[in-house]
């Protein structure tokens, strides 16, 4: 392990400077805040290792991946389909429209047979109250 000699010794002179800065500080606080240098000296500690760490991990990830790996073919950008982006066709339900047909002259009675249903049928009595309720609204109406 060759290349990790450099790193032990940074480590090793890193410590030892804090070995010797903590004793310092602490008689500056006059043994005060000793938890809290105890935490500091902890948490810079904690940072070294994660750095450290950090660093290995991308080192040795340099030397193992291959240009085919498994997870960058997993993450790479694709297309998205035509189907998932645009949606389908409505169905055509309506009838065609006939643009082109001559225009009638006029209607027989035939040819309204269809579309007509005489009131008269069913008998008066009903048309002619609602047209007077309709009738005697508007009266009440009027000041």
């Amino acid at each position: 392990m060759g290349w990790l000699d450099p790193v032990r010794g940074l480590f090793d002179r890193a410590i030892a400077k804090l070995r010797e800065f903590l004793p310092s500080v602490a008689e500056l606080r006059g043994g005060r805040h000793k938890r809290g240098l105890i935490f500091l000296s902890v948490l810079v500690l904690a940072l070294l290792v994660t750095f450290l760490v950090v660093v290995l991990v991308n080192r040795s990830s340099r030397r193992v991946s291959a240009p085919g790996d498994e997870i960058s073919k997993t993450f790479q950008p694709s297309p998205i389909p035509a189907e998932e982006l645009f949606l389908p066709g409505e169905p055509d339900f309506l009838p065609g429209v006939v643009l082109e047909r001559e225009r009638r002259e006029g209607w027989t009675a035939e040819d309204a047979a269809p579309f007509w249903t005489d009131p008269m049928n069913a008998g008066p009595e009903g048309y002619v109250d609602s047209i007077r309720g309709v009738v005697d609204e508007m009266m009440e109406r009027i000041p």
